[in-house]
């Protein structure tokens, strides 16, 4: 399962620091910075909105998850560092990990519902783009196991990662990430830590609008399922000065995934 917090991490925080210049990543030197307000010296926002996932992941029943997260992101300088929390339902043979979903092989439908797992993200801004030169985002990622019985792992995940952006115009950002994720296996789940990379391109059509996709891929996190990969088209409107809206979808290219997602968040701009 990949949820928009992922996705936030990793592309539309990616494409929205081009768009939006909100990440000293790119702010200071993307050919949009001309069209779009200055940024501050530091930059304060919060969301929440709702995402849903569907797939049967190997298993002759659909597991469905649907959650409502609260995030907070600062961006100060070169460091960018967020976290949230969700509200999550599920239902199905699955239990939620984190971004993915895992089963035991038995398809028991039961459902559940509580606070899930903390999820805290840091990130410096390691180089800035000049010219081909892309920006360069050191990144880790760590999720706690705050969840509920039957609706986590109980088990503490990392990932680290490197995150580029690159702009090929003033209206179209090319951005990625690399990286590995360590992931806690509990009894009854053999889960398995693996590559993962994400690869997308962002078009600015106005100041304040954006959309694109990413291609997301990680090694296969359980034996019996094949790699993760995922297509996840966005759009991002930041329709006033301190308010804006993102929606997302996610196609399922692989058992691992799931078959049906989407997600809206609306973010607040404190800074």
């Amino acid at each position: 399962m990949r949820t928009i917090t992922q996705l936030h991490s990793i592309a539309i925080s990616c494409a929205a620091a081009g768009v939006f210049a909100s990440s000293a990543a790119l702010a200071a030197t993307t050919p949009t910075e001309a069209n779009l307000p200055a940024a501050s010296p530091t930059d304060l926002e919060f969301s929440s909105g709702f995402d849903y996932t569907i797939g049967r992941y190997g298993l002759a029943s659909d597991t469905t998850v649907w959650d409502v997260p609260f995030g907070a992101k600062l961006q100060a300088g070169n460091l960018r560092v967020e976290g949230y929390i969700p509200y999550i339902d599920i239902k199905g043979p699955g239990v939620a990990a984190g971004d993915v979903v895992v089963t035991s092989g038995k398809n028991i439908i039961s459902e559940h519902s509580g606070v899930g797992d903390l999820t805290l993200i840091g990130g410096w801004t390691v180089l800035h783009e000049t010219g081909p030169i892309p920006g360069i985002e050191l990144a880790g990622t760590v999720k706690f196991p705050t969840a509920g019985t039957n609706l986590g792992t109980g088990k503490t995940d990392f990932t680290a990662q490197a995150n580029l952006f690159h702009s090929l115009t003033p209206t179209v950002l090319l951005f990625g990430s690399v990286g590995y994720q360590w992931l806690g296996s509990p009894s009854g789940f053999p889960l398995t830590s693996g590559f993962r990379a994400t690869a997308g391109v962002n078009f600015q059509p106005q100041s304040n609008i954006a959309w694109g996709a990413s291609l997301d891929y990680r090694e296969k996190y359980e034996a019996t399922l094949p790699d993760y990969v995922a297509l996840d088209p966005y759009a991002l409107w930041r329709f006033a000065d301190n308010f804006g809206i993102s929606i997302y979808a996610i196609a399922g290219l692989s058992n691992s995934a799931p078959r049906f997602g989407a997600g809206l968040r609306l973010i607040f701009y404190a800074t």
